[in-house]
C-alpha cells in the first residue's frame, strides 16, 4: 500500500511525504485489519471473474468473439484484496494531495480496505444468482461484516476504530463518502488501463487525482471538468471492451447458470458463493463435470477454464424487449438450454462538481457512447452436441 502511494505521489513531493508519514504511524492497524480473516478470503475472490480483454474484437455477439483466441488478450489477473489496498492506496494519497489531518486519512484509508469485504466468490459476476435466489447483494453483506464479524470488530477496538463513522464512509455518505466512491473508481481505472497497455490512462489519473482541489458540501471543487469528462468516458470504454465485452458477458453469465445448476443439484450452497472463494465454486463445477453432469455444463465449465473455441458452441439471438427474451429461453430444453441476457448501462455513475463560479453540475459519461450490444436483450443458447 505505502509502494502504491508513493508511486501515485511520484510527481508531488510534499503530499508523498505526507503520505509515507501517515503509512509510518498506521502501519500497525492497517497490518492487523489486513491479517483478519474476512480480508484475508479475498485473496481468493478473483475481481468480477474477469479472463480477458478483447479490444479489437468487433462488438458482435454472433458468434461470440469468432470463438478465436488469438483475438483477445489475457489480463494480469488481481483478487479483491489486491483491489482494496490499492483502493487504500489511492485514497491515502487523495487525503495527502489535500493536506488532511491523520484521522480523517486514517478513515479513508481503512474504508478502502474494507469497502469490498462483502464480495463473494467471482465478485460481481454471481451478483444476479445473490438475487435470484433471495441472498444480500455484496454491500449488505459487507456492512453486516464490518458490524458484527468478531475478528473484524476485535481489530477496529483495539485500534479505536468508530465503526459507525467507518460505515457511513463505505455508504459512501458525506464528503468521504464521496472520496471512497472517487477513489475506487480511480484505482480500477488505472489498473486496469495498465494491463491491458493503455499507458496514457494513467497519466490521466494522476491529472485528474491533482486537479480535484477539495471535496466540499458533497461535490468536487474543480476549475474545469474537462478531466474529469475525459475520464469517465474512457472508464465508460474500457468498461465495454473488458468486463462487458461479449466474450466476458458470456462468461459471467455462464458462470451463474453453471453455479446455479449445482445449487438446484444439491452440489454447492448458495452461502458457498456469498461467504467463499472462487475455488469453492470452481470445485464442484470441476467435480461436476467429470461426474455426470450435463453437455451444455461441461462446455460451460471449458470455456470458464479459458479454452476459447468453446464459444462455438454457443450462439446468440437479439430480441428486441424482454418478455419476447424470456419466452424464448424458456422454450429451450434441458439438454439445450437458453439463458436471457440482459442489456447493462455502464455510463450511469456521476460525480458531482462545483465550478469556481459556484455552479453545480454532474458529470456522467455520455449515454449513447454504449455499444449497441449493451443495448439490447440477448438468448445464449447452447447449440453443441449433447
Amino acid at each position: 500500500m505505502r509502494d502504491h502511494a508513493r508511486d501515485l505521489l511520484a510527481y508531488a513531493p510534499s503530499a508523498r511525504t505526507h503520505a509515507h508519514a501517515f503509512f509510518d504511524e498506521a502501519a500497525p492497524a492497517l497490518g492487523a485489519f489486513c491479517a483478519t480473516p474476512a480480508l484475508q478470503r479475498l485473496g481468493g475472490v478473483s475481481h468480477r471473474g474477469l479472463k480477458r480483454c478483447a479490444r479489437n474484437v468487433p462488438e458482435i455477439m454472433v458468434p461470440l468473439c469468432d470463438g478465436q483466441a488469438d483475438r483477445t488478450t489475457a489480463l494480469s489477473p488481481f483478487s479483491r484484496l489486491e483491489h482494496s489496498e490499492w483502493v487504500c492506496a489511492m485514497a491515502t494519497a487523495s487525503c495527502a494531495l489535500h493536506g488532511l489531518p491523520y484521522d480523517d486519512t486514517f478513515y479513508a484509508a481503512t474504508a478502502g480496505l474494507f469497502h469490498d469485504v462483502g464480495h463473494g466468490a467471482f465478485s460481481h459476476a454471481v451478483e444476479p444468482l445473490l438475487h435470484r435466489h433471495g441472498v444480500e447483494d455484496h454491500e449488505n453483506t459487507g456492512r453486516r461484516i464490518i458490524a458484527t464479524d468478531p475478528h473484524v470488530q476485535t481489530a477496529f477496538s483495539a485500534h479505536g476504530v468508530n465503526t459507525e463513522r467507518l460505515l457511513g464512509i463505505v455508504r459512501e455518505e458525506g464528503d468521504s463518502g464521496l472520496r471512497q466512491k472517487f477513489v475506487d473508481t480511480c484505482t480500477y481505472v488505472r489498473h486496469d488501463a495498465t494491463a491491458a497497455g493503455y499507458a496514457s490512462m494513467d497519466g490521466l489519473c494522476w491529472s485528474v487525482l491533482r486537479s480535484i482541489r477539495a471535496m466540499r458540501d458533497g461535490m468536487l471543487e474543480l476549475d474545469e471538468t474537462f478531466l474529469i469528462e475525459q475520464f469517465l468516458d474512457r472508464r465508460a470504454s474500457m468498461y465495454a471492451d473488458f468486463y462487458e465485452h461479449p466474450y466476458n458477458r458470456l462468461c459471467n453469465l455462464l458462470l451463474c447458470e453453471a453455479a446455479d445448476w449445482l445449487i438446484r443439484a444439491g452440489k454447492l450452497s448458495i452461502r458457498a458463493i456469498s461467504y467463499g472463494r472462487d475455488e469453492d465454486v470452481l470445485g464442484p463445477m470441476r467435480l461436476a463435470a467429470h461426474n455426470g453432469a450435463p453437455a451444455w455444463f461441461r462446455s460451460a465449465h471449458r470455456l470458464l477454464l479459458e479454452d476459447t473455441a468453446e464459444t462455438g458452441r454457443w450462439s446468440a439471438r437479439e430480441c428486441s424487449c424482454e418478455s419476447e427474451a424470456n419466452v424464448l429461453a424458456s422454450r429451450a430444453s434441458d439438454e439445450r438450454p437458453a439463458f436471457a441476457l440482459p442489456p447493462i448501462d455502464l455510463t450511469g455513475k456521476s460525480l458531482p462538481v462545483r465550478l469556481p463560479d459556484g455552479s453545480v453540475r454532474s458529470v456522467r459519461a455520455l449515454p449513447d457512447s454504449r455499444p449497441d450490444h449493451h443495448r439490447k436483450w440477448h438468448v445464449i443458447s447452447y447449440t453443441g452436441p449433447v
